[in-house]
Protein backbone atom coordinates (compact mmCIF):
# COMPACT_ATOMS: atom_id res chain seq x y z
CA UNK A 1 0.00 0.00 0.00
CA UNK A 2 1.46 3.40 -1.00
CA UNK A 3 1.23 6.52 1.03
CA UNK A 4 -0.61 8.32 -2.51
CA UNK A 5 -0.30 8.61 -6.02
CA UNK A 6 2.77 12.01 -5.32
CA UNK A 7 5.14 9.40 -3.93
CA UNK A 8 5.48 7.34 -7.53
CA UNK A 9 5.41 11.14 -9.46
CA UNK A 10 8.58 11.36 -11.68
CA UNK A 11 8.95 14.83 -10.43
CA UNK A 12 11.61 16.24 -7.83
CA UNK A 13 10.75 15.83 -4.14
CA UNK A 14 9.29 19.40 -4.05
CA UNK A 15 6.95 18.77 -6.75
CA UNK A 16 5.92 15.42 -4.85
CA UNK A 17 5.15 17.96 -1.96
CA UNK A 18 3.09 20.10 -4.25
CA UNK A 19 1.26 17.26 -5.20
CA UNK A 20 0.30 15.52 -2.28
CA UNK A 21 -0.90 18.92 -0.77
CA UNK A 22 -2.72 19.94 -3.99
CA UNK A 23 -4.52 16.45 -3.63
CA UNK A 24 -5.88 16.93 0.15
CA UNK A 25 -8.61 19.41 0.76
CA UNK A 26 -7.35 20.05 4.14
CA UNK A 27 -4.41 22.07 2.34
CA UNK A 28 -5.30 26.05 1.82
CA UNK A 29 -4.50 27.35 -1.81
CA UNK A 30 -2.01 29.82 -0.13
CA UNK A 31 -0.12 26.64 1.55
CA UNK A 32 0.26 24.85 -1.55
CA UNK A 33 1.61 28.15 -3.18
CA UNK A 34 4.25 28.07 -0.45
CA UNK A 35 5.38 24.72 -1.42
CA UNK A 36 5.22 25.29 -5.19
CA UNK A 37 7.44 28.60 -4.02
CA UNK A 38 9.59 25.68 -2.18
CA UNK A 39 9.76 24.11 -5.59
CA UNK A 40 10.59 26.43 -8.21
CA UNK A 41 13.33 27.86 -5.74
CA UNK A 42 15.44 24.38 -6.19
CA UNK A 43 15.01 24.76 -9.54
CA UNK A 44 16.07 27.80 -10.15
CA UNK A 45 19.52 26.64 -7.93
CA UNK A 46 20.18 23.71 -10.49
CA UNK A 47 18.93 25.00 -13.74
CA UNK A 48 18.99 28.79 -13.44
CA UNK A 49 21.64 29.78 -10.82
CA UNK A 50 24.80 29.11 -13.57
CA UNK A 51 23.16 30.97 -16.75
CA UNK A 52 22.64 33.87 -14.01
CA UNK A 53 26.08 35.82 -14.35
CA UNK A 54 26.23 35.74 -18.44
CA UNK A 55 22.49 36.91 -19.03
CA UNK A 56 23.02 39.41 -16.50
CA UNK A 57 25.96 40.87 -18.21
CA UNK A 58 23.77 41.20 -21.65
CA UNK A 59 20.59 42.03 -20.60
CA UNK A 60 22.36 44.87 -18.11
CA UNK A 61 24.45 46.15 -20.89
CA UNK A 62 28.00 44.84 -18.76
CA UNK A 63 28.65 43.60 -22.09
CA UNK A 64 30.29 45.91 -24.44
CA UNK A 65 28.82 44.63 -27.37
CA UNK A 66 24.85 44.16 -26.02
CA UNK A 67 23.28 47.05 -28.23
CA UNK A 68 20.67 46.25 -29.94
CA UNK A 69 20.25 43.64 -32.60
CA UNK A 70 23.80 42.70 -30.61
CA UNK A 71 21.89 41.80 -27.58
CA UNK A 72 18.68 40.05 -29.15
CA UNK A 73 21.48 37.93 -31.27
CA UNK A 74 23.50 37.10 -27.45
CA UNK A 75 20.20 36.29 -26.22
CA UNK A 76 19.15 33.72 -28.74
CA UNK A 77 22.59 32.39 -28.98
CA UNK A 78 22.69 31.38 -25.06
CA UNK A 79 18.91 30.60 -25.02
CA UNK A 80 20.05 27.68 -27.53
CA UNK A 81 23.13 26.70 -25.59
CA UNK A 82 22.96 23.36 -25.08
CA UNK A 83 24.28 23.95 -21.68
CA UNK A 84 21.79 25.76 -21.02
CA UNK A 85 19.04 23.95 -19.35
CA UNK A 86 15.18 24.54 -19.95
CA UNK A 87 13.97 26.96 -17.28
CA UNK A 88 17.11 28.94 -17.85
CA UNK A 89 16.25 28.90 -21.36
CA UNK A 90 12.76 30.02 -21.00
CA UNK A 91 14.08 32.72 -18.48
CA UNK A 92 15.90 34.03 -21.72
CA UNK A 93 13.10 33.42 -24.20
CA UNK A 94 10.60 35.83 -21.65
CA UNK A 95 13.55 38.37 -21.48
CA UNK A 96 13.60 38.74 -25.22
CA UNK A 97 9.40 39.27 -25.08
CA UNK A 98 9.40 41.42 -22.43
CA UNK A 99 12.33 43.46 -24.79
CA UNK A 100 10.38 43.84 -27.44
CA UNK A 101 7.57 44.69 -24.87
CA UNK A 102 9.86 47.68 -24.44
CA UNK A 103 11.21 46.64 -21.16
CA UNK A 104 14.71 47.25 -20.57
CA UNK A 105 17.49 45.69 -18.35
CA UNK A 106 17.42 44.05 -15.12
CA UNK A 107 12.78 44.79 -15.49
CA UNK A 108 12.73 42.63 -18.50
CA UNK A 109 15.05 40.04 -17.26
CA UNK A 110 12.73 40.76 -13.96
CA UNK A 111 9.35 39.94 -16.55
CA UNK A 112 11.10 37.09 -18.44
CA UNK A 113 12.41 34.90 -14.52
CA UNK A 114 8.69 35.68 -13.47
CA UNK A 115 6.96 34.47 -17.13
CA UNK A 116 9.75 31.36 -16.83
CA UNK A 117 8.43 30.41 -13.22
CA UNK A 118 4.92 30.48 -14.57
CA UNK A 119 5.18 28.27 -16.92
CA UNK A 120 7.50 25.59 -15.07
CA UNK A 121 5.03 25.55 -11.97
CA UNK A 122 1.96 25.26 -14.93
CA UNK A 123 3.87 22.21 -16.60
CA UNK A 124 4.73 20.72 -13.34
CA UNK A 125 0.47 20.55 -12.53
CA UNK A 126 -0.19 18.96 -15.91
CA UNK A 127 2.51 16.40 -15.21
CA UNK A 128 0.63 16.00 -12.05
CA UNK A 129 -2.49 15.79 -13.42
CA UNK A 130 -1.75 13.09 -16.04
CA UNK A 131 -0.06 11.14 -13.09
CA UNK A 132 -2.98 11.23 -11.13
CA UNK A 133 -4.91 10.33 -14.11
CA UNK A 134 -3.41 7.33 -14.28
CA UNK A 135 -2.98 6.10 -10.69
CA UNK A 136 -5.81 7.66 -9.07
CA UNK A 137 -8.32 8.18 -12.07
CA UNK A 138 -10.21 10.90 -13.58
CA UNK A 139 -11.56 12.75 -10.50
CA UNK A 140 -8.65 12.80 -8.80
CA UNK A 141 -7.15 14.44 -12.42
CA UNK A 142 -9.64 17.20 -12.34
CA UNK A 143 -9.20 17.94 -8.82
CA UNK A 144 -5.49 18.29 -9.12
CA UNK A 145 -5.91 20.16 -12.47
CA UNK A 146 -8.45 22.59 -10.14
CA UNK A 147 -6.40 23.08 -7.16
CA UNK A 148 -3.36 23.54 -9.41
CA UNK A 149 -5.19 26.51 -11.21
CA UNK A 150 -6.29 27.58 -8.18
CA UNK A 151 -2.47 27.72 -6.62
CA UNK A 152 -1.14 29.74 -10.28
CA UNK A 153 -3.46 32.41 -10.18
CA UNK A 154 -3.50 32.96 -6.11
CA UNK A 155 0.29 33.02 -7.00
CA UNK A 156 -0.19 35.34 -10.24
CA UNK A 157 -2.61 37.53 -8.50
CA UNK A 158 -0.57 38.19 -5.38
CA UNK A 159 2.56 38.98 -7.63
CA UNK A 160 5.25 35.93 -6.16
CA UNK A 161 6.31 35.23 -9.22
CA UNK A 162 7.86 38.44 -9.38
CA UNK A 163 8.56 38.92 -5.83
CA UNK A 164 10.75 35.62 -6.52
CA UNK A 165 11.98 36.98 -9.44
CA UNK A 166 13.41 40.01 -7.35
CA UNK A 167 14.63 37.83 -5.03
CA UNK A 168 16.51 35.63 -7.35
CA UNK A 169 18.20 38.57 -9.19
CA UNK A 170 19.55 39.99 -5.63
CA UNK A 171 16.79 42.35 -4.35
CA UNK A 172 17.00 42.11 -0.61
CA UNK A 173 14.30 43.60 0.16
CA UNK A 174 11.60 40.88 -0.71
CA UNK A 175 11.25 37.63 0.80
CA UNK A 176 10.54 34.01 -0.47
CA UNK A 177 9.77 30.92 0.47
CA UNK A 178 12.84 28.82 1.13
CA UNK A 179 11.05 25.97 2.44
CA UNK A 180 7.09 25.28 3.47
CA UNK A 181 5.86 25.62 6.96
CA UNK A 182 4.65 22.67 8.55
CA UNK A 183 1.51 23.00 10.73
CA UNK A 184 2.76 20.03 13.26
CA UNK A 185 1.33 20.80 16.52
CA UNK A 186 -2.45 20.11 17.62
CA UNK A 187 -3.43 24.20 17.61
CA UNK A 188 -1.78 24.87 14.27
CA UNK A 189 -3.83 22.33 12.73
CA UNK A 190 -6.48 23.23 9.74
CA UNK A 191 -8.14 26.62 10.04
CA UNK A 192 -11.93 25.63 11.71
Amino acid sequence: MSDGPHKSLPLRPGYQRVAAWAYKPAFSVSQIGEAAESALLRDVAIEFAPTLKPLLAIVDGQDLLSLGSSMHNQLDSLRVDPAVDTLAANAVEGTQMALREGYGGLIALEKGLASALTERLAAGGRAMEEHYLVKAGPGACQQMRRRMNETITYMTNNGTFDRMAKSILGDRSVSVARTPTVHDGVDQGVPL
